[in-house]
């Protein structure tokens, strides 16, 4: 649902702090979502690990990225 209701960016815009970036681990499906630090570097909910800090450079996110979305102001989301 995050992935359906952010705004998405395009694939060549830089990701800023505090966006949401989210991955296809199994198929179509977006299955995880972590926030954009910097410098390529997001912060995401391990299931083996707890809270941990990855790099959007790390083969296996490279390889399951989908994209990078901006949370949207309360006043958009009003009509859903």
């Amino acid at each position: 649902d995050q992935f359906k209701h952010c705004k998405r960016k395009k694939k060549t815009d830089e990701p800023e702090e505090g966006d949401l970036v989210f991955f296809r681990q199994r198929g179509k499906r977006i299955t995880h979502v972590g926030v954009y630090l910097a410098n390529n570097y997001f912060v995401h909910s391990s299931t083996s690990q707890g809270v941990v800090i990855s790099s959007l450079k790390e083969d296996y996110w490279r390889k399951h990225f989908a994209g990078v979305g901006k949370v949207q102001s309360e006043n958009s989301l009003s009509g859903l």
